[in-house]
C-alpha cells in the first residue's frame, strides 16, 4: 500500500501549523492527501470522528491520530506505518521460501528414488554410483518380503538428503542383470560405488538394522 492513500492531513490555508506539518512530510519524502476542512464539510467532520475536536491540523498516519504539529509523534507514526508495512513483505518472503523448499525437497525426493532396467542400468547405476552411492533393490511383485522392505528404502532414500539414491530393479522385467549380480534370493540389495558392488545384504531387515548397515556402508 503507498504512504500517500494512508498519509491524511486535515488542515485550513490560514494555520501556519499546518504548513509546518506538510512541509515536514515533505522533507521526510512522505506522500501524503491534504483535505481543506473549510472547503469539505464532509472531511471536517470525518476529522472530528478521528480527533473528537475540531482544531487543525490533525494527521492520520496509518491509523495514528496526532493533533497539532508534533515532529515526535509524526517520527513514531511513519516508523510504526513502515514496520506495519514491511511485514507483509516479510510475511511473503518466509512463505515463498517455504514454497520454494517445499519444492526443492520434493524434487530431491523423487530423485532419490528411481527405477532402473537393464535399458538404463549403466547410466542410472554405475555412471551415477562415481558422483553418488546407488543402493539397488532387487525385487519382484509378488515377493512379500519385498514389498515389507520397499518403503523402509524409500524412507530412508528420501530422509538421507542425498547421500545415495535408491534405484529399484524389478528382477522379473530384467532377468539379465539379475543372473549377472547373482541374484538368487529377494530381496537383495546392493551398494554400489564407482560402478562396483562394496556391500551389500539379503532379506527383509528391520529398519533400524538397515539404517545402522546403511551407516556402515556408506562411510
Amino acid at each position: 500500500m503507498e504512504k500517500e492513500k494512508i498519509v491524511q492531513v486535515y488542515s485550513t490555508t490560514t494555520c501556519p501549523y499546518c504548513n509546518m506539518a506538510k512541509r515536514y512530510l515533505e522533507s521526510k519524502g512522505v506522500k501524503y492527501i491534504d483535505y481543506n476542512v473549510e472547503l469539505d464539510q464532509t472531511k471536517a467532520y470525518e476529522m472530528v470522528l478521528k480527533s473528537r475536536q475540531m482544531g487543525v491540523p490533525v494527521l492520520d498516519i496509518g491509523g495514528t491520530i496526532i493533533v497539532g504539529f508534533d515532529r515526535h509523534a509524526i517520527d513514531e507514526a511513519l516508523s510504526k506505518l513502515n514496520k506495519q508495512e514491511s511485514e507483509p513483505d516479510k510475511e511473503l518472503e518466509e512463505i515463498r521460501k517455504k514454497k520454494m523448499n517445499k519444492l526443492i525437497n520434493a524434487a530431491k525426493e523423487r530423485e532419490a528414488v528411481i527405477n532402473v532396467s537393464e535399458a538404463d542400468f549403466d547410466e542410472k547405476v554405475l555412471k551415477k554410483s562415481e558422483t553418488v552411492p546407488v543402493l539397488v533393490d532387487f525385487w519382484a511383485l509378488w515377493c512379500m518380503p519385498c514389498r515389507m522392505l520397499g518403503p523402509t528404502l524409500e524412507k530412508l532414500a528420501k530422509e538421507s538428503n542425498g547421500k545415495f539414491i535408491l534405484a529399484k530393479l524389478n528382477v522379473d522385467e530384467n532377468e539379465n542383470i539379475s543372473n549377472e549380480y547373482g541374484i538368487s534370493s529377494i530381496p537383495t540389495v546392493k551398494l554400489f560405488k564407482n560402478g562396483k558392488v562394496v556391500d551389500e545384504f539379503v532379506g527383509a531387515l528391520p529398519e533400524s538394522a538397515v539404517r545402522q548397515w546403511l551407516d556402515r556402508a556408506l562411510k
